[in-house]
């Protein structure tokens, strides 16, 4: 059974604009077959808002880097304008772990140059990216090469 890792932004969003695509992706991948790990679940993300304080990055960081580190794929909503550090945290650790990266909610074209390079894939909708995992799309071998301390990919 192949694992999925739910990356995007949870601070500075409601709770239900951090958890409703989260949500939504849980329901199709389980019910295709893929166990999916979802960074806000078991967090009271409404008493966060309230008290930042609520959980330490110790509590949080290790946690989410095991988590990727165990996953197969990494499913990346790129979807926000927002310095979401904890998000660009997530994707380089999963392409250091030659996970597959697959991203939704930007083009290709207008997405920064990083998210260009790590990802493996990039879909303008989440249904579109979604599909393409639960076809077998994001089956293969990831596009990243580690070769004598560089990295490369095939775009």
């Amino acid at each position: 059974m192949k694992t999925v890792y739910l990356v995007g932004p949870i601070d500075n969003l409601s709770p239900q604009e951090a958890t409703a695509w989260r949500q939504r992706a849980k329901l199709l991948l389980n019910a295709a077959g893929f166990k999916v790990v979802d960074p806000t679940q078991g967090k009271d993300l409404e008493a966060y808002y309230r008290d930042p304080g609520l959980y330490l990055p110790g509590d949080i960081v290790p946690t989410d880097l095991r988590d990727i580190e165990r996953a197969d794929i990494l499913l990346v909503d790129a979807s926000r304008d927002c310095a979401c550090w904890g998000s660009g945290a997530e994707v380089y650790h999963g392409f250091i772990c030659n996970k597959q990266i697959i991203a939704w909610g930007v083009a290709k074209e207008s997405a920064s140059m990083f998210l260009r390079y790590f990802a493996n894939r990039m879909f303008p909708e989440l249904d579109r990216a979604l599909e393409y995992i639960v076809s077998g799309g994001a089956a293969g071998t990831p596009h990243h090469v580690f070769e004598k301390g560089v990295y490369k990919n095939d775009r």
